[in-house]
Formats: structure tokens, C-alpha cells, sequence
């Protein structure tokens, strides 16, 4: 299975807010967010992932440890659009739709990958998102439309739900 995709909502209970699945999806249902499965070449020397992203000029490479995350932010609607690559190990990843225009308004999917089975995230500026690692380590490939700006993102808190 290269990956799993479900739709999720945010509900509160005594113990505070958590993530409650909701349905099965084989393909997100947030407007602008693609799965994109990636070419991959491997034998006993290495593994070679290959990406390749129109208007995505900004790479970065990451390494997580296992239960850690990277992201629980968006960047607002007309800034910076991203598409995100598990390239090792198993990732959670957790989307939320936060564009007032948007027919998916407050629509989250929660995307479980695996790096031997890489696929491209895009992700839409204004879509919050996490990705929180469920093996040691987790490598992941970052393509951006724009450098990282901390002033330009908006803290959403997914990765404790």
C-alpha cells in the first residue's frame, strides 16, 4: 500500500480536542491537494527518488526522529506553495483546509506514507499542514515556490491532536 488517506474532523471531548476519522478516501478531498506517485530506482547501491516539480524552485532536505514534526503552521493564501516528498520511512501527514473561499473549508485529510513507496504531497498555500514521523528516521524532500519566511506562516496545531 503506498499510501492511506482519510478525511477527519477536529472534535472535542472531555479530554480535549482530537482527530475523529471519519471515511476512507483513495484520493484527498481538499481542493489543490495532490498525490503524485514518483519514480524510484533501486538496487544494492542506492535508492533514487526521482522529483521534478514545475514552479517549485526552493529544495530542502530533512531528517526527522521518530514521534517528532515538522510544520503545525500554513502559509496564507498567494505566499508560498509547497509539495512535500517522504523519501524514508513512515511519515503521518495531516492536512487542513483553512481558505475562507475554498469549497473544503475546514476539511482535514491525514495521509499515511511510506518512503520504499514515495509520492509527491502538493500542498496549496492557505492548507495547514504536519508531518510527524512514525519511523526512525524519516527523510523527506521539500519543494517550495519560495524561500521559508517565519514571519509568513500562521501556527495551526496538528500534530497534537
Amino acid at each position: 500500500m503506498p499510501f492511506k488517506l482519510e478525511e477527519a474532523r477536529i472534535v472535542s471531548g472531555p479530554s480535549g480536542k482530537y482527530l475523529n476519522s471519519q471515511r476512507q478516501l483513495d484520493r484527498p478531498s481538499i481542493d489543490g491537494v495532490m498525490i503524485e506517485p514518483l519514480d524510484q530506482y533501486v538496487d544494492p547501491r542506492r535508492q533514487l527518488i526521482v522529483t521534478k516539480h514545475e514552479g517549485q524552485a526552493v529544495e530542502y532536505v530533512m531528517v526527522l526522529n521518530r514521534g517528532k514534526s515538522v510544520g503545525d503552521h500554513s502559509h496564507p493564501e498567494g505566499t508560498r506553495a509547497e509539495v512535500v516528498t517522504v523519501a524514508y520511512g513512515e511519515a503521518e501527514i495531516r492536512l487542513c483546509d483553512l481558505r475562507g473561499h475554498a469549497g473544503t473549508k475546514n476539511i482535514l485529510n491525514i495521509i499515511h506514507v511510506e518512503g520504499h513507496q514515495p509520492h509527491a504531497i502538493s500542498i496549496p498555500p492557505g492548507v495547514a499542514h504536519t508531518i510527524i514521523a512514525r519511523s526512525q528516521p524519516v527523510v523527506l524532500l521539500v519543494h517550495a515556490t519560495k524561500d521559508y519566511d517565519p514571519h509568513d506562516v500562521e501556527r495551526v496545531e496538528l500534530s497534537t491532536l
